[in-house]
């Protein structure tokens, strides 16, 4: 199953008349297993782009399409139904829930799935998350316990436990010291190729963005491989 991006673009309107290009002639493609990463400096695009590969916006023109379908036109009620099994998020900020242990963040999004079997299975699904991205025996702990890293971990894992098909990272990394974004880096690839999660990764630090399969600069609303600094190409 592969989410791809054809010509898109997205325009917004100016208080005087003018219009801003936030994105322009976009083609992306992302399949299952795929990391890819987009670096790009604020306002230049990126939280549009998420937005529309995870299906909260929808384009000025061109057309997003699963498998080949458009998925353009669709009700809200149907956009929904497919962001909430395929598309997970992952945030700078974790957004867990306080007062809930670490087992309750991570089973939150089954709540959202009409599966009653997954929900049932909720305990254990959770639990294994958590074992996936090192965090057993921290099921009852609640947020405030935990360190910066170990909530990102928490919250990876609340965006594996019903296995979606695309994750999308909106700098996960930006809010943790250098060794902890680096680890939970390492944590974040090795959990979403396992499962053949396609990722995207929004991020400032071309070192991470190294570490994905492919790699792209937003610059202005254009899409282009990224060129390190220093390459010949």
């Amino acid at each position: 199953m592969t989410l791809s991006l054809r010509g898109v673009t997205k325009t917004i309107p100016l208080g005087d008349g003018r219009q801003v290009d936030l994105l322009r002639n976009v083609d992306f493609e992302l399949g299952p297993g795929d990391s890819v990463s987009v670096v790009g400096r604020s306002g230049s695009g990126k939280s549009s782009l998420l937005n529309i590969l995870g299906l909260l916006d929808q384009p000025t023109g061109g057309s997003v399409e699963l498998d080949g379908q458009s998925l353009l036109g669709l009700p809200d009620r149907k956009l929904s139904m497919i962001r909430g099994r395929h598309i997970s998020f992952i945030f700078q900020q974790f957004h867990l829930l306080p007062r809930r242990t670490a087992l309750e963040n991570v089973w939150t999004p089954l709540a959202h799935i009409r599966d009653r079997a997954l929900w049932r299975q909720r305990r254990e699904l959770a639990a294994r998350a958590l074992a996936r991205v090192g965090l057993a025996g921290k099921e009852d702990a609640v947020p405030e316990t935990l360190s910066g890293g170990e909530q990102q971990r928490v919250a990876i894992a609340r965006a594996l436990v019903h296995r979606p098909r695309y994750v999308l990272a909106d700098e996960p990394t930006g809010a943790l010291d250098g060794e902890t974004a680096h680890g939970v880096m390492d944590l974040l690839l090795d959990v979403t190729r396992s499962q053949r999660a396609g990722l995207v990764l929004v991020t400032h630090d071309v070192q991470h963005a190294m570490a994905t399969d492919r790699q792209f600069r937003l610059n202005e609303g254009t899409l282009a491989p990224l060129v390190p600094e220093g390459s010949t190409r």
